[in-house]
């Protein structure tokens, strides 16, 4: 099971984000562990970080700030799915997360999230 501890160990920077659970049981509901094997609980985290980093606030801790709070922004998100062929990997390689899941899916070989291919 992944941890709101150990993602804050890892990507310090959203430590404080006050969506973090949220971000996480998301990123743990989109992922099948047995897919993932070993690497799950990272690709969690990645994927969270990824999530936090992409969401309007971009991890800024600033809510309640009301110069921050009133610039306006471009909502940007991943895409839902986290299909193999779903993933756009260019939105991924725009975060320290998203370039940690991809890292982290090159070491899933042989398999395209849940599906064995055959060699």
């Amino acid at each position: 099971m992944s941890s709101v501890s150990e993602f804050r160990g890892r990507y310090p920077q959203f430590a404080a984000d006050p969506r973090l659970a949220a971000f996480l049981t998301d990123a743990a509901d989109d992922l099948d562990a047995e897919t993932w094997g070993t690497t799950w609980a990272r690709a969690v985290y990645a994927l969270t970080a990824h999530r936090i980093e992409r969401s309007p606030l971009g991890g800024r801790n600033d809510i309640d700030d009301p110069i921050a709070g009133d610039a306006p922004r471009k909502q940007t998100r991943p895409p839902v799915s986290v299909s193999g062929a779903s993933l756009d990997e260019a939105v991924l390689m725009s975060t320290t997360g998203g370039r940690d899941f991809l890292e982290l899916r090159a070491r899933c070989p042989g398999r395209v999230f849940g599906v064995v291919l055959a060699e």
